[in-house]
């Protein structure tokens, strides 16, 4: 476009602009006689594959941190299940997942793998327990309807099934360890926002939160997807907008406290995944 209605195109450039924060410029052009031209960039967050090289570099980062041993106490080293080596194999492993699902979201990787990072790292056998009482209650509800659909007669012979000992309709799962309702709610909230594009799923359906917990349990890429948007959810929460880069120590801290805990208080949970975060952005 140029400023002189007269002159249809003042020439075509071409070439890189490489930003150091996210962000949106205008660009305006002079050419000779004074005529200008001029356009509107945005400037869009770009999260890059692990660099292989770099590696082993991270690992002995985290192991000055965390060590390479589950716990330093061994009785202990049976009730957790992943070393510090075998959290960051499993986020190499599925890098691409992560990368992908980042870069749609315009959102920095180093979130989604300081979160990922945590959740391994701390997995233990009680979350395992959880889970197997989660998997209980939606057995007993399956049974619940399976009899509600039966003949009269049936239901005269056969009690109504009981329900498990110990009643627990969810529990923290899968490589992010969240929540189904928590994933329901973020996911809700995404659409709002139009993150991303799909049909709303009823928190208050038991059928659709069994669907969204097996998911979270059994399918990685869903998972991360669901920690990525619950994230961002945290994000808007404390309207901090999406210039990552501009982001203050605390801020950061918060974020991530809050993905552990409906606080806004910085915690534990949130100071050691900074620590976390640290790492990662400086192996980029």
């Amino acid at each position: 476009c140029s400023s002189n209605p007269d002159v249809v195109s003042v020439g075509y450039y071409s070439g890189i602009i490489r930003a150091l924060s996210e962000g949106t410029a205008v660009i305006t052009a002079t050419a000779s006689g004074g005529f200008q031209a001029s356009c509107t960039i945005t400037s869009k967050l770009l999260n890059t594959l692990f660099d292989s090289t770099k590696i082993n570099n991270i690992k002995e980062a985290f192991y000055s941190l965390l060590g390479n041993k589950k716990v330093d106490i061994p009785v202990l080293n049976l009730y957790y299940v992943h070393t510090t080596s075998e959290c960051i194999d499993i986020l190499i492993n599925h890098d691409t997942i992560i990368t992908n699902i980042a870069n749609t979201l315009s959102m920095p990787k180093t979130f989604i793998q300081t979160i990922l990072m945590r959740e391994l790292w701390c997995l233990n056998l009680e979350d395992s327990v959880g889970d197997n009482l989660v998997e209980n209650y939606f057995a007993w509800k399956d049974e619940c309807e399976y009899w509600e659909n039966q003949t009269l007669s049936y239901q005269a012979m056969v009690p109504y099934p009981s329900p498990p000992a110990i009643l627990k309709t969810d529990s923290s799962t899968g490589l992010g360890q969240i929540f189904a309702q928590v994933a329901i709610k973020a996911y809700n909230e995404a659409i709002d926002y139009q993150y991303i594009s799909g049909n709303k799923i009823d928190g208050d359906d038991w059928k659709a939160c069994k669907n969204v917990w097996y998911s979270l349990k059994n399918n990685n890429e869903y998972n991360i997807q669901m920690t990525a948007l619950n994230i961002l959810s945290c994000v808007n929460e404390f309207n901090y907008g999406h210039n990552y880069s501009s982001y203050t120590p605390e801020q950061c801290k918060q974020v991530f406290t809050r993905y552990n805990a409906n606080q806004h208080t910085i915690n534990d949970y949130g100071e050691e995944c900074y620590q976390y975060y640290l790492i990662f952005q400086n192996f980029l």
